[in-house]
């Protein structure tokens, strides 16, 4: 299908649709709900990317049934007023809170934030808010930190992976480690704000790498 900014829809209940567009890095799963008997427009939700080029994971990269389960969710959410469901607070709400209201102030949530969310969200996403203990999180921010960088591969391809076997592959990877902390942090705060049960030196006491984020300069020497 070529690039296009229309969007595809596909009926799945009344005022309930899931939408296919081709962007110029792939396609695009989109649902959009309308209260039946509201009067209202659309309301919109960009849910996640297409397999197009990408395998799916269930999280950021979806399958059509993967789109469907994903906007059925959402579907059921707008229609309690937005509200998500009742429950344990967790890490994954908390992540959505906080890109909801980057977006209320900014406009926008960047790429680099929402792929970063995305990354954080496998493995803190459905733990509760309440018990996240500081080796919880040291535990999570060591292993990233030593975690060898995936590499983009060609649909249908094995996953290929790029070792931390030199000083400066290990200094990226402390450094994308910072990154994340420094979002979840953001998010865990966000929450805390409205929430003064919540065990903040679970997060706050954990520090990040230090001199890591400017890459190593190497001088030549006379004999260079």
């Amino acid at each position: 299908m070529p690039v296009s900014a229309d969007i595809y829809w596909r009926t799945i209940n009344e005022g309930c649709h899931l939408g296919y567009y081709r962007g110029a890095r792939g396609g695009k799963w989109v649902a959009r709900h309308r209260k039946a008997g509201s009067g209202t427009g659309y309301v919109k939700e960009r849910i996640g990317e297409a397999d197009d080029v990408r395998d799916a994971d269930g999280v950021t990269v979806l399958d059509w049934k993967q789109a469907q389960a994903k906007a059925h969710d959402w579907f059921e959410e707008q229609a309690r007023g937005g509200v998500k469901a009742a429950g344990p607070f967790t890490v994954g709400d908390a992540l959505d809170e906080y890109s909801e209201s980057f977006k209320a102030r900014t406009g926008a949530v960047p790429t680099d934030m929402t792929s970063r969310i995305e990354i954080i969200r496998p493995v803190l996403g459905e733990l509760e808010v309440a018990s996240l203990t500081q080796t919880v999180i040291s535990d999570w921010f060591n292993a990233r930190a030593s975690s060898p960088k995936m590499v983009r591969t060609k649909k249908g391809a094995e996953p290929s992976v790029r070792p931390v076997d030199t000083k400066e592959a290990l200094r990226k990877r402390r450094s994308t480690a910072n990154r994340l902390l420094t979002v979840l942090k953001a998010a865990l705060n966000l929450a805390a704000e409205s929430r003064e049960w919540l065990p903040i030196t679970a997060w706050t006491k954990v520090k990040p790498f230090k001199g890591v984020d400017v890459a190593n300069r190497r001088f030549l020497t006379d004999e260079e």
